[in-house]
């Protein structure tokens, strides 16, 4: 169905007066704060593509476009890792300068949402991978997963690796057996948290915060944040605010997230935002898991979605990231579609043909081709 314009309007319209509303109650520095426009654009986002007749073609040339992407940003990360210069964010090149690491971040400002982006994109390519049986496109695609995840590396993020590792288990999960996979995951959980315990000094809240990179500060931090405002936190986007008020730390050390999104929304929302935030999450994984083994687009989609959530609980940015309402709006409209994509045949490149079934009304169903990829 065609998008109303005045749809859009009434609920970017409400939702930024929501905002604004809200942030003028928390009294915040300025009432045209990050979070109030960054979600207003995230709804149209999420309206436009829950409402787009997601064809097979339209899945293939949007993975097409996703993989072309992500290979085109590794490539650039390359540069940067083979010249040692960054192109972006003063604070990665400073960091660069001094530690023993160096880490890339292409095209984006922060080496971790590049990351999280790559990762996606890896988690889409092999949800397309798993339901193929032709074994040539699946060592073109295994070529390409290779060069992205070769990106991936290069940004040093431990908590993209987790969030691949968490969009592949649900992808085994949902093409084999849910048990196994979550045995795996649970496994492999098991043993990175053992080896990570084991690498660090846990002696003290110092050596603690020096193991986790600054988290375990920003961390408690964030929680006697949420629990001196409990109920209804301190305000959209006051997280960096508060935080250096409380802490008396210079701009430059205050953040503005946690770096667990959980503990940011409890400190900027209270608990109510906190529950509202909860049930997001467990509506949104409700809504994109059931079902999503009938092929690679409703599988992909449903990975790449918790690939992200775990991400965030490692890191930040989660409401305003596009990501999340791209993969969210997608995997409804999918939900939502009453078509049953059937298993078999040979597959082909992203956007080739394969066999399907469309219900277009009761009773009346045809046959459409066109691949269905993540």
């Amino acid at each position: 169905d065609p998008v109303s314009p005045a749809l859009i309007l009434t609920l970017c319209g409400g939702n930024l007066l929501f905002l604004l509303g809200l942030s003028a109650f928390k009294r915040l520095s300025s009432p045209l704060h990050a979070p109030p426009l960054s979600h207003s654009v995230a709804a149209v986002l999420f309206v436009l593509l829950s409402r787009l007749h997601w064809t097979p073609r339209v899945a293939g040339s949007s993975l097409a476009v996703l993989a072309g992407l992500a290979a085109a940003l590794a490539g650039i990360g390359y540069v940067e890792y083979a010249t040692r210069h960054l192109l972006l964010n003063p604070k990665v090149i400073a960091s660069n300068q001094v530690e023993d690491y160096f880490r890339v971040n292409s095209l984006f400002f922060d080496p971790n949402i590049f990351g999280r982006f790559l990762a996606v994109v890896l988690v889409l390519l092999v949800a397309w991978m798993l339901w193929r049986r032709r074994s040539r496109d699946v060592a073109w695609a295994a070529l390409l997963a290779a060069l992205i995840f070769g990106g991936l590396l290069l940004t040093l993020s431990q908590s993209s690796f987790a969030a691949l590792l968490a969009g592949l288990a649900v992808l085994g999960g949902l093409r084999w057996s849910p048990r196994r996979a979550a045995l795996l995951a649970g496994a492999g959980i098991a043993i990175a948290a053992a080896a990570f315990a084991l690498s660090g000094d846990w002696s003290n809240s110092q050596s603690a915060n020096d193991t986790t990179s600054g988290r375990y500060e920003l961390l408690e931090g964030g929680v006697d944040l949420a629990a001196d405002e409990l109920l209804i936190g301190w305000g959209s986007g006051a997280f960096a605010r508060e935080y250096r008020r409380a802490q008396d730390v210079s701009a430059e050390r205050a953040t503005s997230a946690s770096h667990t999104i959980p503990v940011t929304v409890a400190a900027e929302q209270g608990v109510i935002g906190l529950a509202a935030y909860l049930a997001l999450l467990w509506f949104a994984l409700a809504r994109l898991l059931r079902g999503a083994t009938v092929g690679p687009a409703r599988a992909g989609v449903a990975a790449a979605f918790v690939a992200v959530a775990v991400h965030t609980l490692l890191y930040a940015s989660f409401l305003e990231d596009p990501l999340t309402w791209a993969l969210l709006g997608v995997g409804t409209a999918l939900a939502a579609a009453p078509r049953l994509s059937v298993p078999g045949g040979d597959g082909a490149q992203p956007g080739a043909p394969q066999a399907a079934v469309e219900v277009s009304g009761p009773g009346a169903a045809q046959v459409v081709t066109g691949a269905d990829p993540a």
